[in-house]
């Protein structure tokens, strides 16, 4: 072979040899590619099943443990030091407190949202009040007897003094007779009129309680008043008497000269900007065209005033259940006065002004491991027109200390929520739910798909006993949190109640809470009240726009007194609401708020990492049978509805008889799903999530967005009812004439379609994934 020839050779050698080494060096490396990918595989894989709620009950444990006693009480002492109205210098250092601790706690976005809202305020010039006048016009009597602001009141920090007043009430002076109407309910004009009682253009006096002041409001303009005057009754205000030793400051019912603010807004959210944002550059309605707030004005006065004006009213006896509890006062209906008295006539004066003010929420978010683009949202009103301490600070509290405290065992611990948790301060709470609403708005498409639940703290904790509310499906959520919270071992009274001895220190909250008395609930085999259960989301809050616009799971968490029956502190929204009263009479070993941020943290854990979320599909079959029931119960659709106007409940009626069985065969899937599954996890979940937003129909009532949902606030009502609107409409066509009776006739028609449609996609809704 020659030179060139063993050359060639060598090289092949060496090229063969060079190829050998390279695929098995390939090989080698392909292996270790194969195990890196593998691992982050099986890494990921495993994060996507794992199931942290029930594998790491010590995280559970240690977030409830680290709420510190300590936390909450300097929150709830630094919050509640001074009145806070919404657009104040006071609300917006809070605010910034906020956003500075959610930094503190590394949350991993802090966002301050603002908005350009309308909000109303008591004039910085003159003060409102009610005058009773003698027939040349000389005051007898004045809510203000010197003429210019109250004496001893706090300045605002809006520039004039933080007087009583209701938000959005137009001003005025309206010189007339005066009426008593009760609670100013439709049931009680009613009476009046049944009576033969003259309402149209005098002056009306209601006491509080049973519906909102602005339901009082609306009510009393619809029957041709001309103003409104609003009081506390003993009764309800002051339940023990009106002692000067069983009223503020030595306990906690409300004193004699305590007038309670209020706002008379019905639409949750800025009014001038209906359904979307309240961003600078949108556009606002004219103040002429909002439809949100009365026409007449009204102003809340002290039951020690109402007592002066009640004693002098004439007339007829009031009705039976009429009567309250105004010592030295015979209740009259009015329309002229005791001849013994000088009195002729009432003189309302009310002073207010709008003013567009930046009103901000401030968000901390904390994003979620495995499904980042799911919402677990905790919020509660931050403003307040007193000191607040209770309502809405006890909430407020409660929430900071959690934040703190969730943060802590994720750095301890090394552990991070599966879903994203948003923590929400809510700005203009007290004006209408604006901070919250507008917040919806302007994030709607993205929350409405995303949102799995909203958890409301607002005014959490002024007694032992737990009054929270929600939608069905949170409820084995709340359970499951009573059940994991030991008893708080009561030694003290709180707000007068006795603690039952049998369970004190025995077992765990829930044991406690069954078998505690309380007014309402049946008695059961042990003697005490009960079993209790949680009750329906009702009435107004921040949690409306989460529900109403969006149907998103909500829960309401409150703690009341054991007895009484009292569903809001009787010094809410007053200068009376302190911290002092609440360390001293209230929960003096802040156990109470403990209790309250527990079962706060204990939710937001259980909903953040459950794999499949909480469902009850069969809840809702049970809701709508029992929505049909008190209808036909109720006699609301008779025989002439459907042989006259072709209106009949039988269509509804056939499809809620059909989603029974889908729903029941829903729920036994959700049960075979595999969790170890993620894509199984997330479609089911899907499913969950996707069913409660089909039980939102969309409004057509300017500014009643509750009518809009499956359950949902009724006027009049003290309690949410099932299919509102259609309630609403049956309701009102005895009132109306000819023509607009025709018109409701044919909304009815269409909205009892709109029902059974919306049920029907609610049962083809829960098939199976492949089938349409």
């Amino acid at each position: 072979m020659g030179q060139s020839g063993l050359k060639m050779d060598r090289l092949h050698k060496i090229l063969i040899g060079a190829c050998a080494l390279t695929t098995v060096c390939s090989f080698i490396l392909g292996i270790g590619v194969f195990t890196l990918l593998n691992q982050n595989t099986l890494s990921i894989f495993k994060a996507l099943t794992w199931n942290s709620l029930q594998e790491e009950t010590d995280i559970t444990l240690s977030i409830l443990n680290e709420i510190d006693p300590k936390t909450l009480e300097e929150n709830l002492q630094w919050i509640s030091q001074s009145p806070h109205e919404a657009g104040s210098n006071r609300d917006e250092n809070i605010a910034m407190w906020i956003r500075q601790l959610f930094r503190k706690y590394q949350f991993d976005d802090v966002q301050v949202s603002t908005y350009k809202a309308l909000l109303s305020y008591p004039s910085a010039v003159e003060q409102s009040r009610v005058e009773l006048l003698d027939g040349s016009g000389e005051i007898q009597f004045s809510t203000n007897p010197g003429g210019g602001f109250e004496s001893g009141r706090a300045m605002s920090n809006m520039g004039g003094p933080s007087a009583h007043f209701h938000a959005y009430s137009p001003s005025g002076a309206i010189e007339s007779t005066l009426i008593y109407a009760n609670y100013g309910r439709d049931v009680d004009f009613l009476k009046l009129q049944e009576l033969s009682i003259p309402i149209v253009d005098r002056l009306v006096i209601v006491r509080e309680g049973q519906i909102s002041s602005a339901e009082k409001a609306f009510n009393a303009e619809a029957y041709g008043a001309v103003g409104l005057i609003v009081y506390p009754d003993p009764e309800t205000a002051a339940k023990d008497g009106e002692s000067p030793l069983m009223v503020y400051p030595n306990n906690w019912w409300l004193p004699s000269d305590a007038r309670r603010s209020d706002s008379v807004l019905t639409n949750p959210g800025d009014p001038l900007t209906p359904g979307w944002p309240a961003k600078p550059n949108v556009h606002r309605l004219k103040q002429e065209l909002v439809e949100s707030w009365p026409n007449i004005p009204s102003l809340p006065i002290s039951y020690n005033a109402a007592r002066e004006i009640l004693s002098v009213l004439g007339g007829r006896d009031v009705p039976y259940g009429w009567h309250g509890r105004l010592q030295g006062v015979q209740y009259k209906l009015g329309g002229e006065f005791k001849l013994s008295s000088n009195v002729k006539r009432v003189l309302l004066t009310v002073k207010n002004q709008l003013t567009p003010i930046d009103v901000s929420n401030v968000i901390g978010i904390i994003q979620g491991s495995v499904e980042p683009d799911r919402y677990v949202i905790l919020g509660g009103r931050r403003d307040s027109w007193g000191n607040g301490a209770v309502n809405p600070s006890t909430g407020t509290a409660a929430m900071m200390a959690l934040a703190q405290s969730i943060t802590k065992v994720m750095k301890d611990e090394g552990w991070r929520p599966r879903r994203s948790l948003v923590f929400a301060s809510w700005g203009g709470g007290q004006h209408g739910e604006i901070g919250s609403t507008e917040w919806v708005e302007e994030h709607f498409p993205k929350l409405k798909d995303r949102t799995v639940a909203y958890i409301n703290a607002e005014g959490c904790s002024f007694g032992p006993s737990l009054d929270t509310t929600a939608t069905k499906d949170l409820e084995e959520v709340i359970l499951e949190a009573l059940k994991l919270i030991p008893n708080p071992q009561v030694e003290q009274n709180y707000m007068g109640d006795e603690v039952n001895s049998n369970t004190k220190g025995e077992g765990s909250y829930y044991d406690y809470w069954m078998n505690s008395p309380g007014d309402g609930f049946p008695t059961n085999n042990l003697g005490f009240s009960g079993p209790r259960a949680i009750q329906r989301t009702m009435g107004r809050g921040d949690f409306t726009s989460f529900q109403s616009l969006m149907g998103s799971p909500v829960m309401d968490i409150q703690l009341v007194p054991e007895k009484h029956n009292l569903s809001s502190f009787p010094l809410a929204s007053t200068e009376y609401d302190t911290f002092a009263i609440y360390k001293s009479a209230v929960d003096p070993k802040l156990q109470n708020i403990q209790t309250c941020a527990k079962i706060m943290g204990y939710s937001v854990r259980a909903l953040s990492d459950r794999p499949i979320l909480p469902n009850d599909a069969t809840s809702y079959f049970d809701i709508m049978k029992e929505g049909l029931l008190e209808l036909q119960t109720l006699g609301m659709f008779d025989n002439s509805l459907e042989q006259l106007q072709n209106i009949s409940l039988g269509p509804l009626e056939t499809a809620i008889t059909n989603f029974g069985p889908q729903a029941q065969n829903f729920s036994e899937r959700v049960k075979e799903v595999d969790e170890n599954n993620p894509l199984a996890v997330r479609m089911i979940n899907d499913q969950i999530m996707g069913l409660a937003r089909i039980f939102v129909l969309k409004s057509d009532f300017p500014g009643i967005t509750g009518y809009n949902a499956l359950v949902g606030s009724v006027k009049d009502q003290p309690r949410s009812v099932i299919f509102p609107k259609l309630r609403f409409l049956v309701s009102k066509l005895a009132e109306q004439n000819l023509e607009e009776k025709n018109r409701r006739h044919e909304k009815l028609r269409l909205h009892v379609t709109e029902l059974f449609i919306m049920i029907e996609q609610a049962t083809s809704y829960l098939k199976a994934y492949h089938i349409i």
